[in-house]
């Protein structure tokens, strides 16, 4: 750290800001990184004070990690979410399973919300985009889904 600091005194920083700087940006990287892995790993379940907790920080710093980024915590997370629905709406592995059991899987209990935030950010519907992608071994309507 004092070769980081020394480094940067002859821009006209303090030793302490630039310390403080560095810190920061480290802090940063370690506990977002670290919080955006475990939010990716458990995301159908996960809260931002889920995350803060495990990672021994506040819920208004962890926000404040990612707004250094432009993002929230609950827009990563929804994001992550999507992103693993349209995962498995896209892998035949997961084609006996109803757009509904994925949508629930993921944390979206809700039909409608799942459905409107899908489409914003894939711009289809999520049944449409399983028909493009694995549309011949999607369950048939009104067979039951054995799946669990």
């Amino acid at each position: 750290m004092l070769a980081y600091a020394a480094a940067y005194a002859g821009r006209g920083q303090t030793w302490m800001t630039v310390c403080r700087a560095k810190l920061a940006e480290q802090d940063a990287e370690l506990l977002g990184g670290a919080a955006r892995s475990f939010g990716v790993d458990r995301v159908g379940q996960v809260t931002p004070a889920l995350i803060a907790s495990a990672h021994h920080i506040s819920v208004r710093y962890l926000h404040c990690l990612f707004q250094q980024d432009k993002h929230t915590v609950s827009g990563f997370l929804r994001e992550q979410r999507l992103e693993r629905c349209r995962a498995e709406l896209a892998d035949p592995a997961h084609a006996a399973r109803s757009v509904g059991a994925i949508r629930a899987r993921w944390g979206f209990p809700d039909a409608a919300v799942f459905g409107r935030a899908f489409k914003r950010t894939y711009g289809v519907s999520p049944g449409e985009y399983r028909k493009r992608h694995c549309g011949h071994l999607a369950p048939a309507a009104g067979v039951p889904n054995t799946a669990k």
